[in-house]
């Protein structure tokens, strides 16, 4: 049997949410990351914006 050594890549990832628990959503998918075997180094702080491109944006949670 021969061994291989694994590679390692650096990746970055955004993600984002604008239904129900936008911030319990991200920390899920972060969570889902991590049981998928990814090493998460580092997480930024929550940035929201206000909805893009949307006519009627005043009815749109923040992103």
């Amino acid at each position: 049997m021969q061994i291989v050594e694994a590679e390692v890549i650096t990746t970055y990832v955004g993600l984002g949410s604008n239904l129900g628990d936008r911030a319990g959503n991200l920390l899920v998918a972060v969570r889902g990351l991590m049981e998928a075997s990814f090493t998460v180094c580092k997480l930024s702080a929550i940035y929201e914006t206000a909805p893009f491109g949307i006519e009627a944006a005043e009815n749109h949670s923040p992103y």
